[in-house]
């Protein structure tokens, strides 16, 4: 009998359950070396910079697509008289934007990604002349063609842009959310080099996508300097029916000016008195008078 339960016992402890099965073939785990995480690091820094490239190229085709928009369904509905004003210089940025779009999809041609971020940045690089360019005199009329275009809005365009939007052939709401994106666009350039330098692979890309966030920077204060040189020049040189009211204020703001001045001086020894409207006024009516009246 107890050799019977003992043939009995051994047979059953043959019987492995699947589950102890498993546990008693399982090699022990390999130990997680620094290599294989270095490696991993390196694989989701890629990604994100593959990543990065890809919005900044579909962003671009976006974009391309509303100038596009704007210039084949927007302008058409706009008096002649008030497509200067509004429109342009976008047939220069359409083409221009075009043909960078273009170069942008060719960088996934590349084969290393090293090579991907120096093309992209030699690419900002040598295009910034002609970005400030063809953008400058854009962005500078950019507050006065938004007032013309409050002006002009009408429900009829409001609701072509609306089926345009449900169409996805653009993301705009109204005529102003359109007319802005150029300048939306250039002040994002930065923004986009920075995170692609971000995980740029080497030290050499990132100092040349480094230079080209930096040179995008300076333009876009030469724009904005632009800007400001419009604005001056506009408020001198526009019509004397749209200035009768600034010169109203200006009269007044004068004579303000002068009493304050000839008040007597609080008595300081060696004292110098150098009035910062005075200065203002100086470097307005500089540029002004450089401008021929328009």
């Amino acid at each position: 009998m107890a050799d019977s339960n003992l043939r009995r016992l051994t047979v059953e402890l043959s019987k492995e359950s699947p589950v102890n099965a498993h546990f008693h073939q399982r090699a022990p785990s390999a130990p997680v070396s620094m290599a294989s995480s270095d490696e991993s690091s390196h694989s989701r820094g890629e990604i994100q910079l593959q990543k990065s490239i890809e919005e900044l190229r579909e962003t671009e085709v976006d974009y391309v697509n509303d100038l596009w928009f704007i210039l084949g369904r927007l302008a058409p509905e706009i008096k002649q008289q008030d497509r200067d004003l509004l429109f342009g210089g976008l047939d220069d940025i359409h083409e221009f934007s075009s043909a960078i779009a273009s170069k942008f999809a060719a960088v996934d041609g590349l084969d290393t990604p090293e090579e991907q971020c120096a093309t992209l940045a030699r690419l900002f690089l040598d295009e910034i002349v002609d970005m400030r360019n063809v953008y400058g005199p854009y962005c500078s009329r950019q507050g006065e063609a938004s007032v013309k275009a409050a002006q002009l809005n009408t429900q009829e365009i409001d609701l072509m842009i609306s089926e345009a939007r449900k169409r996805g052939e653009t993301n705009a709401f109204n005529m102003n959310s359109l007319l802005i994106k150029p300048v939306q666009r250039i002040t994002k350039y930065p923004l986009l080099i920075g995170q692609i330098m971000k995980y740029a692979p080497t030290e050499s890309s990132k100092l040349l996508l480094s230079d080209a966030m930096n040179e995008m920077k300076k333009t876009l204060g030469d724009i904005n300097n632009q800007k400001l040189n419009f604005d001056i020049v506009d408020r001198y040189t526009r019509p004397a029916h749209h200035r009768q009211q600034n010169i109203i204020n200006g009269i007044k703001k004068g004579l303000k000016h002068n009493m304050d001045r000839m008040k007597p001086p609080v008595a300081i020894t060696n004292a110098t008195f150098d009035d910062p409207n005075d200065k203002i006024f100086n470097k307005e009516y500089q540029i002004a008078t450089n401008v021929k009246s328009r």
